[in-house]
């Protein structure tokens, strides 16, 4: 994730596979200006198909292979982590957001089903609201704030399209 003008690079895992994945608790920072990386303290817990927002990390597994919903953020300043109040539902590979000084957590799996539900942070409070849900499920979202919606709507718009045409090609009509 960039912050300022700095690069991070948090969790994730070791192995090719997910029967050979092992969660890291590792994280790096590059120093853009200076071309330089550096270390991070580890992160309490391993994980790994966590999601990232302006220095807060979100669900994904644990090194038992453990959805999670706990959320931890770092100070750059103090090089520390903290813990955060949890989201609401473990969620691996969900979408994170930063959006009008909150952020999103957005699908994901949550061990068992894939996901459409949304929901909101606001750090100055430590809270989790849910907001509306997406129209199709999601997992392993990426994107930046500034295209979140155009994303969303329009993959909402192509799932619908192509259940059209599947629905047209099965009528022996086609979709224009």
């Amino acid at each position: 994730m960039l912050v300022g003008s700095d690069v991070y690079v948090i969790g994730g895992a070791t192995g090719l596979n997910a029967d050979t994945a092992v969660a890291s608790a590792s994280g790096y920072r590059y120093d853009t200006a200076q071309n330089e990386w550096s270390s991070l303290p580890p992160m309490p817990e391993a994980r790994y198909a966590c999601s990232a927002c302006v220095l807060y990390v979100m669900g994904g597994k644990s090194a038992s292979y453990t959805v999670l919903s706990s959320v931890i953020r770092f100070d750059p300043a103090s090089s520390s982590w903290s813990t955060m109040t949890p989201m609401s539902t473990a969620l691996e590979g969900c979408g994170s957001y930063p959006l009008g000084g909150c952020f999103y957590a957005a699908g994901g799996h949550d061990g068992h089903n894939y996901l459409n539900t949304v929901e909101k942070y606001d750090p100055s409070t430590d809270s989790w609201s849910a907001v509306r849900a997406m129209g199709h499920v999601r997992n392993s979202l990426r994107s930046s704030a500034q295209s979140m919606k155009l994303e969303v709507n329009l993959f909402d718009a192509l799932i619908a399209r192509a259940e059209a045409m599947s629905r047209g090609a099965n009528s022996g009509r086609g979709v224009r």
